[in-house]
């Protein structure tokens, strides 16, 4: 929830908001409480190997070992909220304009002209505000309510990438793996092997996570060669693996700080 915030106030750091937690060496980071768990069991399988780890994770009742993907039945989650303080600024209009416009297809251009802006100006003020580029800001929200879709609707993938404002469902596809780990369809597929329709569907778990496992492996041969899109639809050469929350300073040399909230 306050990975932007934290971004903001620490430009300098590198926040990756995808992962439960970060190993940084000297520096050690977790996501939330229970993440703060998956990390000290982290500490005890680097200290003590994986058979203390694994004891201990019998004696607090969870698991030994939690990953993001969905490869464990756990698909991973978008939450990008904006900080608190931007509800006093004047870009606050917009942003909301775009958040109810996602369907739509626009651009960073169209959002500086309805803060009457320049481009150039437009990006300092929101990553300023945000501690994110717009662009990455947008494509984001534009994958959390691609996310919601696949949660709550049966519309295609294709439908998907349309109501989510998305040019092609290449794009999609692209900016919704490097996000969140898996495919539309991989993702779709452990959500709802995690949570089964209607009453006395206990019998349809083991099949459902093998439907998933299913339309995981089909739509991981399905994206084996695609071009990775930025959100015009167009290649988007040497994207890294995630810049939402990149540092707007240089980065020194020697090792980088992996943060996460």
């Amino acid at each position: 929830m306050y990975a932007p915030t934290l971004a903001k106030r620490y430009p300098a750091v590198h926040v990756d908001p995808r992962e439960l937690f970060v190993d940084d060496g000297d520096i050690l980071t977790s996501a939330g409480t229970a993440a703060g768990i998956d990390l000290c069991l982290h500490v005890v399988r680097t200290d003590h190997g994986a058979d203390a780890a694994g004891a201990l994770a019998r004696r607090l009742v969870v698991p030994p070992r939690r990953n993001n993907g969905v490869d464990t039945g756990h698909p991973r989650h978008l939450d990008r909220s904006l900080p608190e303080e931007i509800g006093a600024d004047p870009l606050a209009e917009v942003v909301a304009w775009a958040l109810e416009h996602l369907h739509e297809q626009f651009d960073v251009e169209t959002l500086a002209a309805r803060a009457y802006m320049s481009r150039r100006t437009f990006d300092r003020r929101f990553r300023s505000l945000t501690g994110s580029a717009p662009l990455q800001w947008l494509i984001t929200q534009r994958v959390l309510q691609a996310q919601r879709l696949l949660e709550t609707s049966d519309y295609s993938v294709d439908e998907v990438a349309s109501r989510c404002g998305f040019r092609s469902p290449v794009a999609l596809r692209g900016h919704f793996r490097r996000q969140l780990g898996a495919s539309p369809a991989a993702y779709r597929a452990a959500y709802r092997a995690r949570r089964p329709e209607g009453e006395g569907n206990e019998a349809r778990i083991p099949e459902a996570r093998k439907e998933a496992a299913a339309a995981a492996a089909a739509a991981e041969k399905e994206y084996e060669g695609a071009v990775p899109t930025g959100g015009n639809g167009r290649p988007e050469p040497g994207k890294p693996e995630s810049d939402a929350y990149a540092p707007k300073l240089p980065r020194q040399r020697g090792r980088s700080w992996g943060v996460s909230p």
